[in-house]
This record gives structure tokens, C-alpha cells and sequence, in this order.
């Protein structure tokens, strides 16, 4: 999992967190989960907070969403 800072992930519209995700594709959490701990799908974590963002065009690549 990549750490990227605030100021990074201003363009808030091309993120999505990862319950969004969820809700978006209609899966599981725990199968968003798996992608991601497989590195099959990248995930960012904002310094000093706890939720986890994915981009759009990540999502879009691995599911064709």
C-alpha cells in the first residue's frame, strides 16, 4: 500500500474511498480488501488518517467498471 500525502490527493474526484468502492461495484468489502492486499488493485492512505482511497482509473483497469 502506498502512503501519499495530503497535498497529493487533492483532486478529490478521481478517488474514491474504499467503502465507496464497495457500494460502486457492488462487492464485498472483504473482496475489495483482497484485491488490495494482493496488489492487484493500489490503494492510498492519506498521512494521519485511517481511510483508504482507490482512483478511479485503477478500478475502472482492474474491473472494467
Amino acid at each position: 500500500m502506498q502512503i501519499i500525502e495530503v497535498d497529493k490527493l487533492s483532486a478529490a474526484n478521481e478517488y474514491m474511498t474504499r467503502e465507496q468502492a464497495t457500494n460502486y461495484l457492488q462487492y464485498t468489502q472483504s473482496t475489495i480488501n483482497a484485491y488490495i492486499r494482493s496488489g492487484r488493485l493500489k490503494a492510498y492512505r492519506i498521512i494521519g488518517k485511517r481511510k483508504l482511497y482507490v482512483h478511479y482509473a485503477d478500478l475502472h483497469k482492474l474491473f472494467g467498471a
